[in-house]
This record gives C-alpha cells, sequence and structure tokens, in this order.
C-alpha cells in the first residue's frame, strides 16, 4: 500500500510539473534566484541573439555581465569576443 502511494505520489508531481500539452513548465535555466519558464528562456534567447545553456547565473542587468555559477563561466552581453549562438561561450 506504501509503495503503491508513493508510486502515485511521484506520478502526479510528475504530471504536475507538465502544461495542458505534456511540455514542461520550467526550465534548466534559474537567472537571480528565478526558474525561467520556457516561454521566458525563448524570448530572452531571441532578445540576446543566443542560446543560453542550462544553469544557474547571476546577471547584473545594468551592466550586462552574467556568471553562471554552474560552471563559473562569466561574460558580458557587450564583450567583443561574444559570438551568438555559443551558449554563452566567449568567441576565444
Amino acid at each position: 500500500m506504501i509503495r503503491q502511494f508513493i508510486k502515485v505520489s511521484g506520478l502526479v508531481a510528475s504530471l504536475l510539473s507538465l502544461n495542458a500539452v505534456g511540455a514542461p513548465t520550467k526550465s534548466n535555466v534559474e537567472i537571480n534566484g528565478k526558474i525561467l519558464s520556457p516561454a521566458e528562456l525563448v524570448s530572452l534567447e531571441v532578445q540576446i541573439g543566443a542560446e543560453i545553456a542550462p544553469g544557474r547565473y547571476l546577471v547584473d542587468r545594468q551592466s550586462g555581465c552574467w556568471l553562471n555559477t554552474t560552471t563559473v563561466q562569466v561574460a558580458c552581453i557587450s564583450d567583443p569576443g561574444r559570438r551568438r549562438g555559443t551558449h554563452g561561450q566567449s568567441g576565444d
């Protein structure tokens, strides 16, 4: 009985993380403590012209600089060495 309850609880938790069409309601990107929805992630990627790699980021909105706390990578959106579509990696 307890095992069945645990299985059902896990299934319910999984279903609650999906929207009506079965798409995830959260992305793998967290910015300044907020996990982005898939729609927010796509909108931000369009705005900056690059894909954002999964991870946790700290972003300074004034300077455009960010830190991926998962990979410890740092850059600024205005960096001349930054190439589009490189998951935020510099063009070194």
